[in-house]
């Protein structure tokens, strides 16, 4: 979850959110054999504005 400059910038604090949860490796401990499927949410938001982008990274 992120916190936008501007409403004009909502979607790319969203997609940094994404990026940060790849590159830190948080979902990495959820990878096993169990568990098929695995999507990263990036929340961004600017006052009372939100956007939500997914991505599937497993």
């Amino acid at each position: 979850m992120k916190t936008a400059q501007s409403s004009k910038n909502l979607k790319e604090t969203a997609l940094q959110a994404i990026k940060q949860i790849e590159d830190k490796r948080y979902a990495e401990e959820f990878f096993d054999d169990v568990i098929s499927d695995i999507y990263c949410y990036g929340i961004s938001f600017y006052q009372k504005n939100c956007i939500i982008e997914v991505k599937k990274i497993k």
